[in-house]
Formats: C-alpha cells, structure tokens, sequence
C-alpha cells in the first residue's frame, strides 16, 4: 500500500533499515511484501540479506479503479493476518509485527465489511463480510493473548493540502494532499493502525516526518517480558 512518492518510498525503507540495526544478537527476521512477494527474505539473523530484502522494497498497488484498491488493502490484512497467525503458532519466542504501511482510511470494525469481497461489500449483514470481520478480530484479539504486537507505522508523515492529483475514478475529486492523500484521509489511515495496533497489545507511530527515529521505542518495549503464574486453591468447576 506504499504510495507512489518518492519520499514515502524513502522513509519506508529508512523505518525497515531502523529495525534490522535494532536487531539483538540472536534476533530473527523475516521480510515479506503484500503487492510482490516472489522474493520475501525467511527467518534469518544475516543483516545483509534482510537489508538486500528491503531493497526490494517497491510502490504498492497502483488504483486503476476502486476495485484495484480494494483489492490491495485486502491483500495488505490478509498478509497481515498469516504473519500473526504463523508467529502465534510458535509461543515458544518472543514475537512480534513490524507492519510499515500508511494505513487503511476505515476504523478497524469497518474493515471487513468494505473488503470482504468484490461483490456487494456495501452491504453489513452479507454472510462473507461478517466472517471476514470475525477472523480478523480473532486473529488480533489472540494475538494480544499469546504476545504476538502489531506495530503499524506509517512512512506517510504529516499531510498538508494541495492540489488535486486524484484519479476521480478510483478516489473521487476530494483526493487532495500528500502523495494524492486528503489530511483527512491520513487522519482516518492513523486513527485505523492506532485501533488496530491497541488490540494487539502493541502501538502505531503516525503522523510524523520521522517515523524511522521512533523505531528504537519498539524494541525497547518488547527487550523485557514476563510470564504471570498461579496454583489455583481448588479445583475449577465449570
């Protein structure tokens, strides 16, 4: 979902190089992309080619219609979903997401209803969007449960106005701003990752121009963590 802006492009680049050199010794990573990804890079603690990886990074979908669109925020949640579902089956390490995007202008319980589909997706009570909002609220609810943070951050920066540079088919005449993005619109795409982020017990870092130097806050976040347990006095009853 990178826009086609030189400067986006830049500094989303610049957040995934900031995580690679936040890398504790031991630490694996694993790169993957949502338009292309014929060359991900798997689970490796080489620097260099998790860096070589980020290289790869390229513009997101390009919006020939609305559809287009759709289809490549769908893509964007269903990579998201299969990279906490994957790290939820290991609970054995330490884990969690890293997801560099600008965002999805919908609040997070609007999502599947609106992408549930190419069919009719305006539609609340259809079957498809109702399933498709249950699984991705499972998917982030467990994820807070078995320590599996998301962390949505944005390499959009701060949105002013400006002239119009939208396709009217696919966005309508209001799409104004940075990157072909309203204020408006950006505002919605960083309330969504904060939304999202919050349920999988981690944060968004949004509106800044230097979303790269906040990048250390996440390790530092998740360098300490703890298992809670007790002996229950008696036996449970349902």
């Amino acid at each position: 979902l990178i826009p086609g802006d030189p400067f986006i492009l830049k500094t989303a680049r610049a957040i995934a190089n900031r995580a690679i050199s936040a890398l504790g010794r031991g630490d694996l990573a694993s790169i993957v992309f949502t338009k292309d990804n014929r060359l991900p890079q798997d689970f490796t603690a080489d620097r260099q080619r998790l860096l070589a990886a980020i290289r790869r990074l390229d513009y997101g979908f390009e919006p020939g219609t609305r559809v287009d669109w759709q289809y490549g925020q769908l893509r964007s949640l269903d990579t998201l979903k299969s990279a906490v579902e994957f790290l939820r089956s290991v609970p054995e390490f330490r884990s969690m997401v890293i997801w560099v995007t600008p965002g999805i202008p919908d609040a997070v319980d609007a999502i599947a209803p609106k992408f549930a589909g190419l069919g009719p997706v305006d539609l609340p009570g259809h079957e498809t969007d109702f399933s498709l909002f249950q699984s991705l609220t499972r998917a982030f609810g467990e994820a807070r449960a078995s320590g599996v943070p998301v962390y949505g951050i944005s390499p959009l920066g701060l949105v002013a106005e400006s002239m119009p540079i939208a396709n009217p088919e696919v966005f309508g005449v209001a799409r104004v701003g940075f990157g072909g993005i309203a204020p408006r619109e950006a505002n919605a795409m960083a309330t969504m990752l904060q939304q999202l982020s919050l349920t999988t017990g981690g944060h968004a870092i949004v509106q800044t121009n230097a979303p790269a130097d906040r990048v250390g806050e996440v390790f530092e976040e998740n360098a300490v963590h703890y298992t809670i347990g007790y002996d229950a006095p008696r036996d449970m009853i349902d």
